[in-house]
């Protein structure tokens, strides 16, 4: 299973989870067909302790894949063979997007194949305009591009 995949498998357990103990607390605390402002409380901060929980992790990995993507496209065009002053993971990023570029295994071992495939595969394919993953992507590349255009033109390319 793709790792991104386990990690929605996860978080989709967790809600269920909560739901149920959400059912629990209201069994316990029901009577005669009402709930108590304290129960209710508690109910409402469960929910809440879950939810950032479960949206901490999200994020985390929605940085990720972010991260994993920068990388990729760094270690593809980095001309560095060893030391690279721009990131120290630059020479093994190499090894894996070199190995990714050949396989083809579903099913394959090598640390970070699988999901490094994945997550680019989604995002040569997406085009969702609020894609959290992809988005900020683009537009560091695009940033980049730009700063880059203006080093080449000779600096800024403000007015003076």
């Amino acid at each position: 299973m793709v790792p991104y995949e386990e990690v929605d498998r996860r978080i989709v357990e967790e809600e269920e989870a909560a739901e149920l103990r959400k059912l629990e607390l209201v069994d316990c605390d029901v009577d005669n067909g009402s709930i108590s402002s304290e129960s209710h409380a508690r109910i409402l901060a469960e929910i809440k302790k879950e939810s950032d929980a479960a949206q901490r992790e999200r994020q985390a990995t929605v940085r990720h894949q972010q991260q994993r993507l920068l990388l990729l496209r760094h270690a593809a065009r980095c001309r560095h063979e060893t030391t690279c002053p721009v990131t120290p993971h630059c020479a093994s990023i190499k090894g894996l997007w070199r190995h990714i570029s050949e396989c083809k295994d579903e099913g394959c071992l090598v640390a970070n194949c699988v999901s490094s495939r994945y997550i680019l595969a989604h995002y040569r394919q997406c085009s969702d305009s609020r894609c959290p993953v992809c988005v900020p992507v683009r537009d560091a590349i695009r940033r980049n591009h730009q700063i880059a255009k203006e080093l080449a033109e000779g600096g800024s390319t403000a007015a003076p």
